[in-house]
């Protein structure tokens, strides 16, 4: 995908072929601000699994990403692992880890990292320092805490930081 300016993705939903594309599969666009975008089904039944969007769609939330940071996809079934990464692989191709494709970031009574506890994260880049750094990052909650309780994620957008 060659990416032009930072507004191909706003001229482009004006653009009749990206309003079918969401309007066949029934999703909702929300832009965000200052940056991200929420991708959300119309029709809890008619698109509740990724695995049933086609390849055309899958170049367009790649498109809505690139262009706006991070997207959130709302209103889909969790995956299992397996399925997670068939998903996944519509985006390019999977980076191997030595635990495998998918990472379960489980919170635990006594959590040996940040990572399987209850606090906070510090911020951090996933495969900065491995040897093909990923385009992609695919996240799925697949039971959250109740509200007030954490689980939150926070995003930046490396690129208004180095431009800044």
């Amino acid at each position: 995908i060659n990416l032009i300016g930072g507004e191909l993705w706003r001229q482009s939903l004006a653009n009749k072929r990206a309003d079918r594309i969401f309007d066949r599969n029934h999703l909702k666009v929300e832009l965000k601000e200052p940056f991200g975008a929420i991708v959300s089904c119309e029709k809890q039944q008619a698109c509740k699994d990724l695995r049933q969007l086609d390849e055309e769609t899958y170049a367009w939330l790649k498109l809505l990403a690139f262009e706006n940071g991070h997207v959130v996809l709302k209103g889909f079934d969790a995956l299992e692992p397996k399925e997670m990464e068939n998903a996944a692989r519509n985006f390019g191709p999977l980076l191997k880890w030595k635990f495998g494709y998918t990472f379960h970031v489980t919170p635990k009574e006594n959590p040996e990292t940040t990572v399987d506890s209850r606090g906070i994260t510090p911020y951090h880049w996933d495969g900065m320092f491995y040897h093909t750094v990923p385009a992609f990052q695919l996240f799925q909650c697949v039971r959250a805490p109740p509200k007030g309780y954490g689980g939150q994620t926070t995003f930046i957008q490396t690129k208004r930081i180095i431009n800044w």
